[in-house]
């Protein structure tokens, strides 16, 4: 980055406005509420996560929802849309496919993270699926509030 362009962007961050600032904090502080209750479900033993879904699951199972598909693949992307959605909106002021590569990138690093922690664990197993069905998740987070806002943004 050249001084020019350092100077522009440090101004830029200097004068945003006090809701800006609020809002952009609030929106990182989400996401690390986020990431820390994905690290919590996801590196307790397998045994004690199933049986904490039971509910979910069997409710699924009588509205013919396979456990697999509900839970191995809506599941993991599910829970990761959250984390790309308030990363994009901590970046607001950037430019969409900003807002969209790193939301996506938070849950592709994040998910490589839990699936190699998870390779240490023995009550836990990795799967390389899980990680490119959270990286999914995340992508769809963050396309939805960019694009959304964008589209708000345009109304208004």
């Amino acid at each position: 980055m050249t001084q020019a362009a350092f100077t522009v962007h440090a101004l830029r961050f200097t004068f945003l406005k006090p809701k800006d600032f609020a809002l952009r904090r609030f929106w990182w502080a989400l996401a690390i509420l986020i990431v820390a209750w994905l690290l919590w479900m996801t590196m307790r033993a397998e045994a004690t996560v199933t049986r904490e879904l039971m509910p979910v699951t069997e409710s699924a199972a009588g509205r013919l929802l396979g456990t697999h598909l509900l839970i191995s693949i809506l599941g993991n992307i599910a829970v990761f849309v959250p984390l790309g959605a308030a990363v994009a909106l901590a970046l607001k002021d950037q430019p969409p496919i900003k807002q969209i590569g790193l939301g996506t990138a938070a849950g592709a690093g994040l998910s490589a993270t839990i699936e190699l922690l998870q390779l240490a664990l023995p009550s836990r197993w990795s799967d390389p699926t899980d990680w490119v069905l959270n990286t999914v998740g995340a992508g769809i987070g963050a396309v939805t509030v960019t694009v959304l806002g964008k589209y708000l943004k345009r109304k208004t």
